[in-house]
């Protein structure tokens, strides 16, 4: 029975071992994601980190039954040195695998830390960015969502009249904020104009539409850089506390 939790024990170190290690490389990459403004990756990332940390804790969790188990002490909380009467060479093994832990969790909370300076930074850019562009078009948006809702409406009735007339007044309505929106020279505020083909698959994209600015492109963009972003502070809190 002895010999079974010791195996029971060893092999949730080693799983605990693997998953600290698939955490460190995943914080190794975000950072990567964060110093190159790749918001897929991000959110792709922050996913992942989730599922490790619920499998992390899933692991500490039987780590202690198991020790638990073996020392008696409630909660699982005897450090292995305490375990004298457990065999030397297994004792070594496990001792090595817990520091191995604690190490790969250690460096995890150095990088959580700087990916979160990063993060911070990027968020409060990406809001500025957002309300910039709300502010210095407020007095055009409320014909550009008119436009979009008669358009959403134009489609729900299937009336082909109609979707082209609300796709005319939206690009009207985007050419009056592109003036705006053109010069700033972030990535993110460029983007091909809305035309028939992207909502009725109907006509080509000409070249000079392609060369004009997309406001909902770009508030998009900077709504999808705001949510990767979070998602990088919320998973690190979640790893430096704990939870």
């Amino acid at each position: 029975m002895k010999q079974d939790h010791l195996e029971n024990l060893e092999n949730s170190l080693v799983k605990e071992f693997r998953a600290c290690q698939a955490l460190l490389h995943l914080m190794r990459e975000e950072q990567y994601a964060l110093a190159n403004g790749d918001v897929a990756r991000l959110l792709a990332i922050s996913e992942h980190k989730d599922a490790l940390l619920d499998r992390l804790a899933l692991l500490s969790k039987a780590r202690q039954a198991q020790v638990a188990a073996l020392s008696g002490a409630p909660g699982g909380d005897a450090p292995l040195d305490e375990m004298t009467t457990w065999d030397a060479e297994t004792l070594d093994r496990l001792r090595r695998l817990s520091d191995g832990i604690q190490v790969l969790t250690s460096q995890a909370r150095e990088l959580v830390q700087a990916n979160q300076a990063l993060a911070a930074t990027a968020l409060k850019r990406a809001a500025a960015q957002q309300a910039g562009l709300i502010s210095a078009n407020q007095t055009s948006l409320p014909a550009l969502f008119a436009a979009i809702l008669d358009a959403r409406d134009a489609l729900d009735a299937q009336d082909s009249a109609a979707v082209r007339l609300a796709i005319d007044d939206l690009q009207k309505a985007l050419n009056r904020i592109g003036g705006t929106v053109e010069h700033r020279p972030t990535r993110a505020f460029t983007a091909p104009a809305i035309t028939e083909t992207e909502v009725v698959a109907s006509q080509p994209v000409s070249a000079s539409s392609r060369n004009e600015t997309n406001l909902i492109e770009a508030m998009a963009s900077l709504y999808r850089q705001e949510k990767a972003y979070r998602a990088v502070l919320q998973t690190g809190s979640r790893l430096l506390t704990g939870a």
